[in-house]
């Protein structure tokens, strides 16, 4: 319901954690792909899509220093 009444949604207010958030962000956006056969006569598997990748992008415009440092982190760490 959230998905289909707010098409923007505006993370702003979780910039304060700065990426802490956006794993909570991204699994929540995974449960609600989930739900997909449920809620589709609501909203389409394309709109939740491109919904969680303007959410996404919020974050990198941002907050780009902070994407490139943990991309950065996440390399070393598998290596």
């Amino acid at each position: 319901k959230i998905l289909m009444h707010h098409p923007v949604l505006d993370m702003k207010p979780f910039f304060q954690w700065k990426l802490k958030v956006l794993p909570l962000m991204i699994d929540w956006f995974n449960r609600a792909h989930r739900c997909g056969d449920i809620c589709k006569d609501w909203i389409s598997e394309e709109e939740t899509r491109s919904i969680e990748l303007h959410t996404v992008y919020q974050f990198i415009r941002d907050m780009p220093m902070l994407a490139v440092k943990a991309r950065c982190s996440q390399k070393k760490s598998h290596s």
